[in-house]
């Protein structure tokens, strides 16, 4: 059986200068890369993802949480679902001629497809 974690990004990607964490998941520019490495290990992945939430406090640990359950039900994070949701309303009022059940159909193609990438 293949064992796979979801990677915690959830598409805030700034890394504190002081600390050298991304203020979204928590990571470093390494972990980031070690992540994204197809030897990286389950267990090493499961043990990062205990370390990074404790790096966390407070509103950031509970934005984390949600936003990063929301990407494992639904394969999209709430920041980058809400991101994409808003380039389709900009496009739809800018000069497109789509109207608002093609822009339900859109958004829910994107999380179609991004379910699927699992």
């Amino acid at each position: 059986m293949n064992k796979k974690i979801i990677s915690p990004c959830i598409s805030i990607c700034r890394t504190d200068p002081v600390t050298g964490f991304c203020y979204g998941c928590a990571r470093t520019n390494e972990e980031k890369k070690k992540w994204k490495d197809e030897n990286t290990t389950y267990d090493w992945k499961e043990e990062n993802l205990k370390i990074i939430i404790t790096r966390m406090q407070g509103w950031q640990l509970g934005t984390f949480k949600e936003s990063y359950d929301h990407k494992k039900n639904n394969g999209i994070s709430l920041f980058k679902k809400k991101t994409i949701r808003e380039q389709i309303i900009i496009n739809r009022f800018s000069s497109s001629p789509y109207h608002s059940s093609d822009i339900l159909k859109l958004d829910l193609k994107v999380l179609f497809l991004a379910k699927t990438k699992k």
